[in-house]
């Protein structure tokens, strides 16, 4: 009698999760950061973006990861949150040397400022 055992569920033969996209973690973020399923959304996005990064160098991996985290926090209507990762972007880009990242960083600082005053 040959009796087939069930495999268990080990992360080897665990189904593999859909990748959360960048609108879900949007809309999840117009809902409200205090939510605890927005805030898990969010971490798990960011463990995401770090498992896509992981191949690229230190400061490649982060401004990457910070590229990202500012444009779907300027998306979902996150201005100061979007500013402040901009910001973060930005220092990177200066510290590696990369004047076009820097520049695309000031343009969405300008951006932010702008709609933060009220001057979109």
């Amino acid at each position: 009698m040959n009796r087939e055992i069930p495999p268990s569920s080990t992360p080897d033969n665990a189904p593999e999760k859909e990748p959360i996209s960048d609108e879900q973690v949007i809309e999840a973020l117009k809902k409200g950061v205090d939510d605890p399923e927005t805030k898990a959304l969010w971490t798990e996005w960011v463990r995401q973006e770090q498992e896509k990064a992981a191949e690229a160098p230190g400061a490649e991996r982060s401004m990457s990861i910070g590229v990202n985290s500012a444009r779907i926090l300027e998306n979902a209507g996150m201005i100061d949150q979007a500013l402040t990762a901009w910001e973060d972007v930005q220092l990177l880009a200066a510290n590696s040397d990369n004047p076009e990242l820097w520049d695309t960083a000031q343009e969405a600082i300008e951006r932010l400022q702008k709609k933060r005053s009220g001057n979109s």
